[in-house]
Parts: C-alpha cells; structure tokens; sequence
C-alpha cells in the first residue's frame, strides 16, 4: 500500500521520556480510499495515541512516551499493515522522571527518592591521567537530590604559594560546569564543594606538566662510532610528575636503558650495532618534547687490523648467562710469543675502570697448531663484561670488547593472557577497539635487544614498537583491528622469554559499536545499478565489534519489501550480502545491526533497465555528410537514469543531445566527412545494446527520396516480413514489381559488415534477391524501381548465428540431444542458462515454453543476467514427464526441446 509513515516519533531512536509528547505523520495520498487503524504497546501496557487529520490524505499522530524501554507501534491501512510496520522504538530515559501530564513537575514518588543526595563530577584528570599547561580543563558536576544550594570550587598547587578559583556555572537544574586553566606544572589539588560541604571523593588531586620544560643533551643525540655505546640526558625536573618514553629507529633495532635519579633527570644509554642513520624520539606525557625527534649518524669504525677475531663468545648481545662460549684467535703475520685475555665484569661504578680478572667469567686459552687460539669462559652472573686481548705486552685495537649477558629467563612479562596462562585459564577476550597493552620488567635480566611480534591466525607476524619508559622497564602496544586468536611471541637477546607465546582472543560476544561499522560495494554506491545483474554489498565491522543479527531490508518503488541475507567472508567481521533487482525505479536499501541502523543507511539506489531504452531514427543506421541526422531515444520503461553519448573520432562530429520530455531525448549529429563512424549510447552509466557502427556517406551517393506516387503502383516484397537471417548461409526475398513498369530494380544493402548479394529474374513480375550475411548485426536493404521506392523501403534484417546459442541445464545432452532426458525431484527448482555470446541476439528475442502431460503448457519467463547470459526458471507441479522448448527469432535453438 502507497502510504507513507514519517516523523521523529516513529524512529527506532530520538524518543526521550522527557518528551512532552512523541509525534509522527501519517501521508495516504496515492493509497485510494480506507481507514486508518494504530495499535501502540509499551514495555509494560498499551499506549494511546491521538490522530486528527491535518490535510485532504495527511493525519497527525502523537503519544507520550512516560516509560522507558521498546515501544511498537502497528498501522494499518485498510486493515492491512504499512510497508514497515510494526515499527520498533527505543523510549532511551532522562535526567529525570517527568510527569506524563506537565512537564516540570516532578511526581510524589520522584520527590521521595531526593532525601539522599547524589554527587557524580565528570572530566579529564580524575583517573590520574596527566594534564597539560594552558589547556582549559572542564568539568561536570550532576547533584541530585540535594536540594537548594550551589557548588564551589578552589584550587591549590602543592609545594608552591599559588591558590586560584575556577569558573563555576549553572547549565540546567542541578548541573554544575567548572572551568579552569593551570598554568605551571605540579599537583593541583582541586577541591569541591556544596555549601559548605565537600563532595564526595573531594579534593582531587591532578597532574599537570609542562613538555617544554624538558631539557635533553648529550652526544649520543647527535652521533658517534657504530658498535659504540653511546649517553644522553633528559632532564624534566621543571616539567611536572611523569616518566619520558624513548623509541629509537634505524638499520637495526636499538632498546635504551634508562637510569632515573630523583632529581627528575635520567640517563640514556644505547649500543648502535649497524652503521647508518638513527632517529630518536622522546616523549614527555606522550607528546614530543622539545627538538624531538633528533637525528644521529653513527659512522663504521676504522679498521687497520691485520688479525682476526671471531666466534659467538664476543658477540655484543645474545650471550646468556651460565652458558659456555668460545671465540678464537688468529694473529695472521705477527708473531705471537705471548697471548693473554682477561674478563672483567659484571661491570660496575666500582670496577668500571679496573683491569682486574672476574672470578664469575674466568677464560681458558688454548694455543692450535697452525698458530691460532681457541678461548673459552662460562659467565655466571648476568651483567656488562669488557674482554681484554693483550698480544705481545701491547693491547689489541679492538681491546677491550664488551658483551652483554643476559638471562632471558628473568624476564617478567604482564598484559593480556599472561595470567591466564599462568592459571591454565581460558584465553581472555578483548573487545576490539581496545588496545593491547603488555609490560615487560627485564631489570634482573641484564642488557638485551628486545623483539615482539603479533600474528593472528594465518596471517603473517606484525612487529610491534617496543617503547622504554623507565630503567629496564618496556612496554608493547597493539589496536588489532580484526577478530580473532592473536598469538603474542616476545624474544629476549634472541630468546624467548617465559610464557612466550601468550594467546588473546579479540572482538568475541562483544557489543557492536554501530557507529564504527563500514558498508561498501556496487550495491550501496549510490552511482546507480541495472536489472538483472547482483550488486555485491560488504559489511565491515572489523573495528566496530562482533554483531549479533544483521537485518536488511530493500523496500522496492512498488512497495514491496524483501529481505536480504548476509554471510561471513573469509576475512572475519565482514559480512557479505547481495541483492538483484528486476524492476526499475529508486530502492531503498535499510540495514540494521542489533536492531540499529548503520551509518547512511537507508541507502538509495536508483535500478535503470538499460535494454528498455527503445532507439529509432535513420541515424541509426546510415547518415548524410554535413546535414543533420536525428536518433531518437525513448527511455519511459528504463527507470530512473541520464541519456549520454559519445563518439569515436568526435573531432569530426558536431552533436546536441537535448531533451524533449521527461523520457524523450533527440540525438543529432554532423559527420564533416564520409565514413564509419562508432556511437556508444549510455543510460545510468550502462550502455543501451553495443557500439553502433554508421556508415556516412556523401550527399551525392544516397539514395533516392519517394515521389508522389499511389501507393498500390509501388513495387513490394512478398516475403519482406522475414527477419532473421542465419550467417552464412542463403536467404531469398521475393520482389514484385509495378505492372508495366519496365524500369531497372536497383538494390543496395548497408550495414555493419559486408553481405553478398545477387539477383534473379523469375518473371516480368517478379525478381528473387538473394542474401548471404557474412558477420551478425542488422542490415537495411534499400530497393528502388527506377525513382520509385519499394513499399516498406529501407526493410530491416537481422544476421545472426542461431547456431552459436547455448543452452545448459537439466535434460540438455549436447552429445545426443535427441534422446535427452535426466530424471530429477519435482520438489527442486529448474534452471537452465542461455548463453548467446556473438550470436546477435538479446534477451527479449527468446521465447520458453514447457509441455507436460495431460495438456499442461506453461510460458516461462525469460530472466536477463548480463547482455549476454539470460536464465530460466521452472518449478514443476507434479510427478511426470515434461518437454522444454526454446524459441530465438521464431526458430528453436540448438538442442531444443
């Protein structure tokens, strides 16, 4: 029924119990004549709602929404329901309870709920979150049920004689603001009251800083030596209370150790292992401080050795303590008398610049026969050691090296699925969008190059930032953006850690943030769709959360409504649906996840029939050198679209596209010189059939206009109405001339290819004219009996290639098609598809039609898929045998019946 349901009380949101009233209109012009029935139910009891007539075929409806929950509204028209209803509409609650007959008023029971007062204070900084210099903080303080009174506010700074009073306002009944501004860094105390009484949780103590305070130097900012360790100091004593977080980015991967003193200034140290360009970023409250990012170039180092030094026991990380390591040493051409190591460590402030050997890392050297030292140690305790070469009385150019040793055993790591694999507890779900978030403690594990990876289920690992925020403290951080099992694995000086992988669950039985949600594809671009053909439609909810139902609905121009199904794609949280449309017009597509619509939607979508639109006019076909020539187009069974054209080598066409009515369009075109020329003709963007090729000729060589003559002395075509001509082979048309006329019959064909043509006198009165077309497409035959031309002048011809059409589908045997038969359940849905690539036919040219027994014959429709595929459908009735002919152009095609 055309009867259109519209307003904000109708809406599945927007209703409030604050609402004095909730109003919708009701619009019945186009529906004829009938009464209006509305049946309101709310969470607990049915709902009244007023209608009074507000025009000739429009109503006005109201209700009051007095109670919280999901409301649903039933229309009728005529004792039929509305396109849409019942209607779902979710009543959301107020500030209050309102009383449902004056706004304003609060109820008895209501009164009696405010003997208790409620404070609740909302704003940045209450959670310990840090806060920023010159930044306007606001806050929002609720008091309910606390009677008569106002809230004030004052804050004071620790440790400094600085006290100010923020701006406090009233935005409603019982609704505070509190505005303020710091400006030095430090503790705020804010406190809050009402009258005189602090509320609850008063005072609160905030965190202010100052990013430009922090103070950063040392040479390790500006470069130095690879494989050299490398300072600088960050000095945020002015800047407030927080931590600095450094990630350093180059050739290789550098994790810094942060020793921090009370002062407020902390010393970096980094080990670049590569050659190259380092960037170094330091934040302060996660911002950038001051000449942040700094850029380092760190240099190889000179070489004018002629020994060599190799083996894992002088490699600067990875070595793990209690392990044996050897390295060795050969001196090439110098002559080694007397060769000494000495290893000294862990190194400490104490032993730092002593020469002494370590009892915890003590080597065994052992001279080979070929002149060459193999050397062994065991380090047991975790620390910086310094390996000391001494060859012949004089230290080695690489003397002393240093290496780390490290136990990755030690390492401690908390986050997301770490407990609970702990507990042998099942693997946590997180709810996307949150962020991931492990903490790594390597204090007890010495100095090492850490790695952290995520990979979700076969799909390839992701590296992941890996940020210092304190001495031997790291964090990671991940926003997976997808559903699934996420397997975390973190290494540790080229080992993994314990309890690495670690295994999180995301996005599973989640709510779904409607909001967030994606929609994509043909089906929803709005650039328009044609007939017959799928539009793809994808839903992403990959950052939104898992939904729980997806409802779509496609409300078609006539009013009929269908639901669409959505399945999951291989990538999961997107959801793929798609619908096909076969009548023309504008499409309202509605989709809803959990009873909630999606961002845009409804969506429109206007559905045009490009093989609707009807072309006529000679210039079509052929066209006169420098004179107009006209195309007329008619799309009133096309649907909703734009005419467009355009041609080949249009430098030599001038052309004037103008619309005549609202589905009437003339084409006319001037080609400057003879020739073939190519016209693509589009309707909503699709093309109306294929390219049309036409043939221009000069003025001089067309053809002779009728004269005034009767009609019955016209010569004509006995046979003319036949239509279709098989490529390749003969077809006659019999022609019968003007009695005592004893002029020449003159004969020309033009169309897109060439065509073999003679001709054959039978009699005085007769003359056979034979064609064989050599390609597909449609011919004008043009005859002419001295000035005069045949009735029925210029006669069209179609050439195709019957044989080239292909049916498939049950009972179709192309090996013996005259004994095809396949047995099948009557209960299943028959389809068969034809396949008339190159043959020159279109859909609308096939006629179906099924035999059964005891008389039964059904037409079947023909269903356009693209322009060159069409399908056919047919549930049969009962049990027996049935017969499927297919007709093109009034002959059966290949195979038939």
């Amino acid at each position: 029924l055309l009867v259109k349901v519209f307003g904000p009380g109708i809406q599945r949101e927007g209703v409030n119990i604050t609402m004095s009233s909730a109003s919708f209109t009701i619009d019945t012009e186009g529906a004829g004549p009938g009464k209006i029935g509305i049946l309101c139910t709310g969470p607990s009891s049915p709902i009244k709602v007023d209608m009074v007539s507000s025009g000739k075929y429009t109503y006005s409806c109201s209700y009051v929404p007095s109670v919280q929950g999901t409301y649903t509204m039933e229309i009728y028209f005529s004792r039929k329901a509305v396109v849409g209803s019942p209607f779902k509409i979710q009543v959301a609650g107020g500030m209050g309870v309102v009383s449902p007959t004056r706004r304003g008023t609060m109820t008895k029971a209501t009164a009696a709920t405010t003997a208790t007062p409620d404070f609740k204070i909302l704003g940045p900084g209450l959670n310990g979150d840090l806060l920023f210099v010159n930044k306007t903080l606001k806050y929002l303080v609720e008091a309910r049920g606390t009677g008569p009174g106002k809230i004030a506010c004052t804050v004071h700074i620790l440790g400094q004689q600085i006290q100010c009073t923020p701006i406090v306002s009233e935005v409603k009944d019982g609704t505070f603001c509190i505005e303020y501004t710091p400006t030095v860094a430090g503790t705020h105390v804010m406190v809050v009251a009402f009258g005189d009484k602090p509320i609850p949780k008063s005072p609160f103590n905030l965190k202010v800083i100052d990013v430009s305070k922090v103070r950063v130097s040392g040479t390790g900012l500006s470069g130095g030596i690879a494989t050299k360790w490398v300072e600088f100091t960050i000095d945020s004593s002015a800047a407030g209370e927080g931590r600095p977080e450094i990630n350093i980015s180059g050739p290789t991967n550098v994790q810094p150790t942060l020793q921090s003193g009370s002062d407020g200034v902390t010393n970096v140290k980094f080990l670049p292992a590569i050659p190259g360009k380092y960037t170094i970023t330091i934040f302060f409250g996660n911002q950038t401080v001051p000449g942040s990012p700094f850029l380092a170039t760190f240099s190889k180092p000179e070489s004018g050795k002629v020994y060599i030094l190799s083996g894992p026991g002088l490699k600067q990380d990875g070595i793990v303590v209690n392990a044996t390591v050897q390295f060795s040493f050969d001196p090439k051409s110098v002559a080694s008398e007397k060769f000494n190591v000495t290893i000294v460590g862990p190194i400490t402030v104490a032993t730092a610049e002593k020469h002494i050997q370590s009892p915890h890392a003590i080597p065994t050297i052992t001279k080979n026969t070929n002149g060459t030292y193999n050397i062994i140690y065991k380090p047991q305790l975790v620390g910086l050691y310094r390996i000391h070469l001494n060859l012949n009385g004089k230290e080695l150019q690489d003397s002393p090296m240093e290496v780390n040793v490290t136990d990755p055993t030690k390492v401690k790591v908390t986050g997301p699925g770490i407990q609970e694999m702990t507990d042998g507890k099942p693997v946590p779900v997180i709810p996307i969008p949150e962020t991931l978030q492990w903490t790594l403690d390597c204090c007890s594990a010495g100095l090492g190059p850490l790695q952290a990876t995520l990979q979700r289920e076969n799909e390839q690992a992701t590296n992941l930032q890996i940020t210092t925020v304190g001495d031997g403290l790291y964090t990671i951080k991940s926003k997976p953006d997808c559903v699934g099992q996420y397997r975390l694995c973190v290494k540790f000086a080229g080992n993994a850690v314990p309890l690495s992988p670690t295994f999180v669950l995301t996005n599973k039985d989640m709510p779904c943030d409607v909001t967030k949600v994606t929609v994509y594809g043909e089906g929803v671009s709005g650039n328009g769709a044609q007939t017959g053909i799928p539009l793809p439609i994808f839903i992403d909810t990959r950052s939104a959360g898992s939904p729980g139902h997806i409802t779509a609905m496609l409300t078609k121009p006539r009013g009929e409504v269908c639901d669409l199904k959505f399945k999951r794609d291989q990538k999961e949280g997107v959801h793929v649906g798609e619908y096909t449309s076969h009548e023309t017009g504008y499409h309202k597509l509605s989709i809803y996840i959990d009873d909630k619509p999606i961002p845009n939607s409804p969506f429109s979508i206007p559905v045009c029939k490009p093989t609707a639109v009807e072309l006529s006019g000679s210039g079509l076909d052929w066209a006169i050198a420098n004179v107009p020539n006209t195309i007329d187009i008619l799309t009133d069974e096309a649907g909703p679209g734009k005419v467009a054209v355009e041609f080949e080598d249009a430098h030599n066409v001038e052309y004037t596209l103008k619309q005549i009515s609202e589905h009437n369009y003339t084409l006319k075109y001037n080609p400057s010189v003879p020739g073939n020329y190519y016209i693509t003709i589009t309707y909503g963007g699709f093309p109306v059939g294929k390219k049309f090729q036409v043939q221009c000729k000069s003025m001089e060589s067309s053809f002779v206009e009728d004269i005034d003559e009767a009609d019955g002395n016209k010569p004509h075509a006995e046979n003319s109405e036949k239509k279709y001509f098989d490529v390749g082979e003969k077809s006659d048309i019999q022609l019968q001339k003007i009695p005592g006329n004893k002029q020449k019959i003159n004969i020309e064909i033009k169309g897109p290819h060439d065509c073999k043509i003679s001709t054959k006198e039978t009699n005085n009165d007769t003359q056979t004219i034979t064609l064989i077309p050599k390609n597909i497409g449609t011919y004008q035959l043009y005859v002419t009996q001295g000035l005069t031309k045949l009735n029925g002048s210029p006669f069209i011809i179609k050439a195709v290639n019957r044989k080239a059409i292909k049916l498939s589908g049950p009972g179709v045997t192309h090996s013996n098609p005259k004994e095809q038969t396949e047995h099948l359940s009557y209960t299943e849905q028959l389809k068969w598809v034809l396949d008339y690539t190159s043959t020159g036919f279109t859909a609308s040219e096939f006629n179906a039609t099924v035999n059964g027994g005891e008389g039964y014959s059904q037409t079947l429709e023909i269903m356009e898929k693209d322009v060159n595929h069409a399908s056919i459908t047919f549930a049969p009735p009962r049990c027996g045998p049935y017969k499927l002919q297919v007709v093109a152009g009034g002959q059966e095609v290949p195979h038939s019946p």
